[in-house]
């Protein structure tokens, strides 16, 4: 109890028994404490140097404690003096870290774009950047959970921000709801407060943070390679409009996308849209993130729903039905 005075526990306990047994001897507490004469000895020159004994008036070859009224009362006093210096320090430190915030911030801001190479970097200044947002934290997350840009690159950060009380708005890939954890995870935020929304292909991986500062990819197929740091009011602009275009055309993460009408859902739409442009079954799998067996499953059901014998008499009738405007025929 009294440690944080500078007490260690053998020279408390012997203060203790003193105070408290004023009659007994050395001896005697050394007998009910059960200490050996060592420890005693470096006990009461403890004491002793924190003048909490002095020598008997009656028999100067005795100690006897200091009223804990006097002696405790002027160590605590001591303790508050030593914690007031540390809390001023704390505050002249922290004063010299928001100077030097501000000043790295300033430097960003004139240099307009910064460049962060490699997941590390990348990583640490999103970090960074959510620790400072002050109202919302807006994201692009494509691919599954496996992805440097997806579910799990910003998991413990996601939960930081919606604690703090901020937006937190996020788009994931459609694929994401075929991860049964990834999927879990993102529900999950849903609850704790966070918008949610599934399309069935991100454009790329970007986070804005409070309509100061966006983060691109350096290179949009591999977010492993890092990103550019924007803080121009033109480029946020920008990532901003292309985050809000994503956001309405993306369906909340409660919902499921059902064919209406006969019309596809929007995950086969893109996946009629990347066969239109030339990408084989692979190819296409690779940008909605999802297996070889999933593209092929859905083509089956698009053509079983268009009455198809064949990938190109499902292209003219996709064409005649005006599913894709305009529309290639590109089914070989």
């Amino acid at each position: 109890m009294l440690d944080t005075l500078g007490l260690a526990a053998d020279a408390e306990a012997l203060y203790r028994t003193m105070v408290t047994r004023p009659a007994w001897t050395i001896p005697e507490i050394t007998a009910q404490l059960d200490m050996s004469d060592m420890r005693i000895r470096v006990a009461l020159d403890r004491l002793a140097e924190m003048k909490l004994v002095h020598a008997s008036w009656q028999d100067p070859h005795r100690l006897v404690p200091v009223s804990p009224s006097v002696g405790l009362r002027l160590l605590l006093a001591s303790a508050e003096s030593d914690v007031d210096r540390h809390r001023e320090k704390l505050e002249q430190t922290r004063a010299a870290v928001a100077a030097l915030v501000e000043a790295q911030d300033a430097a960003r801001t004139r240099e307009g774009v910064v460049r962060l190479e490699g997941l590390d970097a990348l990583h640490g200044r999103i970090t960074e950047l959510a620790a400072l947002a002050r109202t919302e934290m807006s994201v692009l997350k494509p691919g599954g959970g496996n992805h440097p840009g997806g579910v799990d690159a910003t998991r413990h950060l996601d939960e930081k921000i919606l604690r703090r009380g901020l937006l937190l708005r996020s788009v994931f890939q459609e694929s994401v709801r075929g991860h049964s954890a990834s999927f879990g995870y993102v529900r999950s935020l849903a609850r704790l407060g966070a918008q949610t929304r599934t399309v069935p292909a991100v454009p790329q991986m970007m986070f804005t943070f409070d309509d100061q500062v966006a983060l691109v990819p350096l290179d949009p197929s591999d977010p492993s390679e890092g990103a550019l740091e924007m803080r121009s009011p033109g480029a946020v602009a920008t990532a901003r409009a292309l985050f809000e275009q994503v956001w309405v055309s993306a369906t909340p993460i409660e919902q499921t996308s059902r064919r209406c009408g006969g019309r596809p859902i929007p995950l086969e739409r893109v996946l009629l849209e990347l066969l239109a442009e030339g990408h084989t079954d692979q190819t296409a799998a690779r940008r909605l993130d999802c297996s070889l067996r999933t593209v092929r499953r859905m083509m089956a059901q698009i053509m079983a729903e268009l009455n198809a014998r064949s990938r190109f008499q499902a292209g003219l009738r996709v064409a005649e039905n005006g599913w894709l405007t305009p529309v290639d025929e590109v089914f070989e």
